[in-house]
């Protein structure tokens, strides 16, 4: 597969969003990546089947993107913290134990089944827990 990472053209929605990470992190202080910085950390492929909301699960969903304990590990969370929460567009949210987050599968997917990700499929990076229902 391709490591590039989906682009949007200058303007368009995605081309200036960030992955940032804030809170109660152990240092306190407010972490921020580019996609190109984004890209620059490892990288891996999960296969794992997506259990929707309204009912139907499809099974060997490729997924491909940064582990999220590689993000735990440049900003570890504060001692005392039990749960991660994740907010995206059009007021989505997730919130998810520690424990579960640092699991092996938790992904940043930027691409699926072997594509950059679509509008429709969380573009430009999409939270990926395969133990969870998506909506």
């Amino acid at each position: 597969m391709a490591g590039d990472l989906p682009t949007a053209p200058s303007g368009a929605p995605g081309a200036t969003r960030n992955l940032r990470v804030h809170g109660a992190t152990a240092s306190g202080d407010e972490h921020m990546w580019t996609f190109d910085q984004l890209a620059a950390l490892p990288r891996v492929t999960v296969v794992a089947d997506l259990h929707c909301v309204s009912g139907p699960t499809s099974t060997d969903h490729e997924w491909y993107g940064t582990p999220a304990t590689t993000v735990l590990d440049l900003v570890p969370p504060a001692p005392d913290v039990t749960h991660v929460m994740a907010w995206a567009e059009y007021g989505y949210s997730a919130n998810l134990r520690l424990a579960d987050f640092t699991g092996p599968q938790i992904l940043l997917a930027t691409h699926h089944d072997g594509e950059p990700l679509t509008a429709e499929h969380g573009f430009p990076l999409r939270l990926v827990v395969p133990a969870s229902t998506a909506t």
